[in-house]
């Protein structure tokens, strides 16, 4: 027995209809933003800082257990967000998560050569700095993101994450 194709829209595709997608709120579009901008970052920065450190300490032992202690730090302080949300604000979570991290950066930026000897520190102030950022993101979206809005917010956030994972694929050139 043959089956009918069953289309979920009444009317007709056509590409007028595209037109009627209802825009994203000026919250939603922040969100979005400072998702993308903070992905890419990230994305990049680590990139090099990964490259940087195994050409300066030649230790890849080191460089494992800081990327350990940033994944224990980014789940301790992921639980410990839920704690600070009862006496702060959700951005100002998300900034402090952000100043963990841009912290991160100019550590490894101003110590240069003796970075390889504070490697456990580093690890723990980026875990921090990640783990308060998407805890307070990822309220920020569920409380902001419209459930209308949430298909196309979500495929917009998904398109720059792969973007910004595709930086890994010239890993290996450098």
């Amino acid at each position: 027995m043959k089956q009918k194709c069953v289309s979920v829209s009444r009317e007709p595709f056509k590409h007028s209809n595209m037109n009627k997608l209802p825009s994203l709120s000026k919250d939603t579009r922040y969100l979005l933003l400072i998702g993308m901008l903070y992905l890419t970052g990230t994305s990049i920065a680590m990139t090099f800082i990964q490259i940087y450190l195994v050409r300066l300490t030649s230790d890849i032992g080191g460089i494992i257990l800081q990327n350990v202690l940033n994944y224990a730090a980014l789940l301790a302080s992921y639980m410990l967000g839920s704690q600070l949300a009862r006496y702060w604000k959700m951005r100002s979570i998300l900034l402090g998560g952000l100043l963990f991290t841009a912290s991160y950066y100019l550590c490894i930026l101003l110590l240069q050569e003796k970075t390889s000897a504070f490697l456990v520190p580093l690890g723990l102030l980026n875990g921090i700095g990640q783990g308060l950022y998407y805890f307070s993101f990822n309220l920020l979206v569920g409380a902001h993101v419209e459930e209308n809005e949430q298909g196309r917010f979500f495929s917009w956030q998904q398109s720059f994450n792969y973007a910004a994972a595709s930086g890994y694929l010239f890993y290996p050139a450098f």
